[in-house]
């Protein structure tokens, strides 16, 4: 991984890879800070230690990942499915979640998840009364 943080710091824009298949991707440690990945299939990826701060993951496959001690920190998740995903140690702080899935995750004292910014639904319409 150490190659391709080296070559990803000095690019710019960041890569895009949206809609990926990362299925089962050995990608411990690997720098994806706000790279785009949305819809990215990511089932069953090791990304131990990751660094996926300010990452746009919405819609993503994490079933099954490890993401044991990643830094999801301010990273878009909207929609993305975490079934079964290990997240112990993950700092989750002030990330986006809504319709995302923490199903049957693995959590611990040490995932810091403080300003979880869940988005509220849209308003509702208001309906004119006739009369």
């Amino acid at each position: 991984m150490g190659r391709w943080n080296r070559w990803r710091r000095q690019r710019q824009p960041l890569p895009d890879l949206r809609h990926a298949d990362l299925k089962e991707a050995d990608l411990r440690e690997a720098d994806l800070g706000g790279a785009r990945l949305q819809h990215s299939n990511f089932s069953g990826a090791n990304l131990e230690g990751a660094i996926l701060e300010r990452a746009d993951l919405n819609g993503c496959n994490l079933r099954h990942a490890n993401l044991h001690g990643a830094v999801l920190r301010s990273a878009d998740l909207r929609g993305a499915n975490f079934l079964g995903a290990d997240l112990r140690a993950v700092d989750l702080r002030h990330s986006r979640v809504r319709k995302t899935s923490f199903s049957g995750v693995q959590f611990d004292p040490d995932t810091q998840t403080d300003g979880f910014q869940l988005d509220a639904p849209a308003p509702a319409a208001r309906r004119r009364r006739a009369g």
